[in-house]
């Protein structure tokens, strides 16, 4: 990593170090930001594009909760994996195991050499990815998920939040469809439960989950002795407004692309198309 041109942010209290690194990181060409509190150490990590970050770990001595563990840890909670350097008092092992537990990418003891950090810096690589890259990439992924559960209701909830993360994480950008997507995988999985394996806990149900960049797609199986798609009522029609059945398929036709069956009703195939 070359520092010409990089933001490096600083987190320190004390005005010394504060007036020594930005000299010098002024001197390479790069910008220097500098958080002397958790609010705004956090209000510069999340708002700016940030290559590197020095802590001065002497801060956790006045508030545990404004330490430099702290700040390590939100900057790991906040999935923004942007390299950590350390400047601690002097060397304790416990402490140095903590660091690099922590995420740290390498450490320096008072006093130290700056040509020295220097030199560590142009080391690191930062692994913060460009927004755009990332959709780039996320687009172009694919991924298949299959896990198996009981019938169990219970259950329906985790199902529903592990596949929204994953698609989370993949594909932030369909945010608009989530809520149509946990709907749909809920009324699915609630009746392979219900109307398949009629509650039976010795039965099991395949939840598959497919994801590429065109579409994401669902199959789900149950162990029952299926249906015939075609004779459920339609609820929209005034002789069934008042019943419960078919619903559930109505819910999903709206809000999914395809709905398709197989195994004589036993598999459900849900597409949604981007």
């Amino acid at each position: 990593m070359n520092i010409n041109g990089k933001n490096i942010l600083i987190y320190t209290k004390d005005k010394n170090m504060n007036n020594y690194l930005s000299r010098f990181f002024l001197g390479k060409n790069a910008l220097p930001l500098i958080a002397d509190d958790v609010n705004l150490f956090s209000d510069i990590l999340l708002n700016e594009k940030i290559d590197i970050i020095i802590i001065d770990i002497q801060c956790s001595r006045e508030n545990e909760k404004n330490s430099g563990f702290q700040l390590i840890k939100l900057r790991n909670d906040s999935y923004i994996f942007i390299p950590v350097i350390a400047i601690i008092d002097e060397f304790n092992s416990e402490q140095i195991t903590r660091l690099f537990g922590s995420g740290v990418s390498a450490f320096f003891v008072r006093p130290f050499d700056i040509d020295g950090m220097e030199t560590e810096i142009c080391k690191i690589r930062s692994l913060r990815a460009d927004y755009e890259k990332k959709m780039t990439l996320a687009a172009n992924s694919e991924l298949s998920y299959n896990i198996q559960i009981q019938s169990n209701l219970d259950l329906i909830g985790s199902v529903c939040h592990n596949s929204i993360e994953i698609l989370g994480a993949l594909r932030p950008d369909l945010k608009q469809h989530f809520n149509a997507i946990i709907l749909t995988i809920n009324e699915a999985l609630q009746n392979a439960i219900v109307h398949g394996n009629k509650n039976n806990p010795e039965k099991k149900i395949n939840f598959q989950f497919f994801l590429d960049k065109e579409k994401l797609a669902f199959v789900i199986t149950d162990e029952g002795d299926g249906f015939e798609p075609e004779t459920v009522p339609d609820p929209t029609d005034p002789e069934f407004l008042l019943k419960e059945s078919g619903r559930g398929i109505f819910l999903m036709k709206t809000h999914m692309d395809e709905v398709n069956f197989y195994l004589s009703g036993k598999r459900i195939e849900i597409i949604k198309r981007f």
